[in-house]
């Protein structure tokens, strides 16, 4: 460990740490899919579907990426990078719901 930081990566492996974060992204996801279905009432199906549809596919392709380039330094970089556009895509799309 450089500079005696533990960060979860270096006390769980980058692999385990990207794959639980995929993880609770794509139940995330499907949570808000069953609210758009079960409750459209509350939602506005045509902006909640397709912005909960389309950004899990593009995470798993981030994801399969990720894993092709074996969990490098900077693919890793990039990918938590995406994460975060992904988490504020979400604040951005919220108030059309």
């Amino acid at each position: 460990m450089k500079y005696n930081i533990r960060t979860l990566p270096a006390r769980f492996g980058g692999k385990n740490v990207a794959y639980f974060a995929v993880g609770l992204l794509l139940l995330n996801y499907i949570g808000a899919i069953a609210a758009a279905i079960l409750l459209p009432q509350a939602f506005k199906r045509s902006v909640m579907l397709p912005s909960h549809i389309i950004p899990p596919l593009v995470l798993l392709f981030q994801a399969r990426k990720l894993n092709k380039a074996n969990y490098g330094k900077e693919e890793s970089a990039n990918f938590y990078q995406f994460l975060l556009q992904l988490v504020l895509s979400e604040f951005v799309s919220f108030p059309f719901m």
